[in-house]
């Protein structure tokens, strides 16, 4: 990482203030490295910083638990749908932590149970780390969802969103 002598002069003005504030070891450490332009060890002054989380990820992971809501929503009207509710992916199963396509997402969903207000009473309910791979899956039902364009669910919206809708089977008898 390469820090201008400005940027570099701003953080150790920041670390010296919180280094009288709060005497810290790591403090003093990090001012010496900034002072010294010690470019191999910049990362580890911010190496508790995560990357950034796309506006792409943040809008998918805040539809989606919008959708869980609605669905949520429709189990709590509607108790004894128990083929609803009993599905595998009736209630929001998290991301997979392990894979890497879904870590931004885990965050973000997971700063979203535990910091939005309209998902706290949620948050109980739902899992975290689903330790499997969800993302498609949920592309897949948020697509369905959005066609809906609606939050108030019907059973049958529910059960198309579910995949729960059995499709005709299409039988061709040779009669020969």
């Amino acid at each position: 990482m390469k820090l201008t002598k400005l940027e570099r002069l701003q953080l150790i003005t920041q670390l010296t203030i919180l280094d009288k504030l709060n005497k810290n070891d790591h403090n003093s450490d990090n001012i010496k490295i900034l002072e010294e332009g010690f470019e191999y060890h910049y990362d580890q002054i911010i190496n508790h910083l995560s990357d950034d989380v796309s506006p792409e990820i943040s809008s998918f992971v805040y539809k989606l638990l919008q959708m869980y809501r609605c669905l949520e929503n429709y189990y709590s009207s509607n108790p004894s749908d128990i083929k609803a509710i009993n599905d595998a992916y009736a209630h929001y199963n998290g991301f997979d932590y392990n894979d890497d396509a879904e870590l931004d997402h885990a965050r973000f969903a997971n700063y979203l149970l535990d910091h939005e207000e309209k998902f706290y009473s949620e948050s109980a309910k739902f899992q975290r780390n689903s330790h499997s791979r969800m993302l498609e899956h949920y592309k897949i039902m948020l697509e369905k969802f959005e066609k809906i364009g609606r939050n108030e669910l019907a059973q049958t919206d529910v059960y198309q969103i579910l995949n729960l809708v059995k499709s005709p089977v299409n039988v061709n008898v040779n009669v020969n």
